[in-house]
């Protein structure tokens, strides 16, 4: 199991289990909720800046709640963990089991095992040693949070998105256990909305049918940009971008931004998500320069 152990109180509804059970209670005080875009490391160089320049970042973040106030935290990586480099998946743990919180993450594309074609489960093999299953759901404040695997993968070339039937399965009599007007908030590495076309794309139209009228907020990565997209008036994709910049190339993103993480709260029943850089506090939003 990736629980690990639980800072404060997270009950642990499921871990993808034939018969899933919801847990009737968890704490309603709201939660915090740190995400990192594909943290993607693939020489020791760059595990070793992740280790010394991200993780205290996100320390530092981390202590800033604490000393607010008492709400639970938790942490979740949009998959693409590591760049190919399955001996990093331990190291990252670690580091991330050191800040005793919960750590929650799902798997992508490069989270899969390239030396192994045509057999998806061993190729992950790896990934759920370190991390624990590839999907799950659990309690998180007020709402339910659900981890998927949106990755069809046959090689390292060859991978399609969506989510097979065994996931869909489990989804849905998951969702049936729960009422109607609980929030979902469902974290997945790659995009459900296609920005060109303006649609949801078709895997994920399924996902949002199943889910019906209740508030549904999706998280993904892979695409290296922030950006957040109305689906739909109850459902919401908050695509994050990497926490490492572009590909470890510079300290800013593919669209520009600077490297940070998306910050997520519940308060009162009601969720709010900001951006944070990774070097300023949360006030920091915008650098303007004058022309010439």
């Amino acid at each position: 199991m990736c629980a690990g152990i639980i800072k404060h109180l997270f009950i642990l509804a499921l871990l993808a289990t034939a018969q899933p059970t919801v847990a009737q209670e968890a704490d309603n005080t709201g939660f915090n909720l740190i995400v990192l875009g594909d943290s993607q490391t693939q020489t020791e160089a760059q595990i070793d800046s992740f280790e010394s320049d991200i993780m205290p970042a996100i320390a530092s973040i981390l202590a800033e709640y604490d000393r607010e106030d008492d709400t639970p935290e938790a942490i979740l990586i949009t998959g693409d963990v590591v760049w190919d480099t399955m001996e990093h998946l331990p190291r990252i743990k670690h580091m991330f089991d050191e800040l005793g919180v919960q750590l929650l993450t799902v798997p992508g594309n490069h989270d899969y095992d390239r030396k192994i074609e045509g057999r998806e489960r061993r190729a992950l093999r790896d990934y759920c040693r370190t991390f624990g299953k590839r999907y799950y759901a659990m309690e998180l404040g007020n709402s339910l949070f659900i981890g998927l695997d949106n990755i069809l993968y046959n090689n390292y070339f060859d991978y399609s998105l969506g989510i097979d039937r065994t996931q869909m399965r489990w989804l849905r009599r998951t969702l049936r256990r729960v009422s109607e007007d609980k929030r979902i908030i469902i974290a997945m590495h790659a995009p459900a909305y296609d920005a060109r076309k303006g649609i949801a794309i078709p895997y994920a139209q399924e996902i949002i049918d199943l889910v019906g009228d209740r508030e549904l907020h999706l998280i993904t990565g892979h695409g290296h940009r922030n950006n957040t997209f109305d689906i739909a008036s109850n459902v919401v994709e908050h695509s994050v971008a990497q926490v490492n910049g572009n590909l470890w190339h510079a300290p800013i993103c593919a669209d520009g931004t600077p490297r940070g993480v998306l910050i997520v709260e519940e308060r009162d029943n009601s969720l709010e998500w900001h951006f944070r850089t990774l070097e300023h506090s949360a006030e920091y939003q915008m650098v303007a320069w004058r022309e010439g």
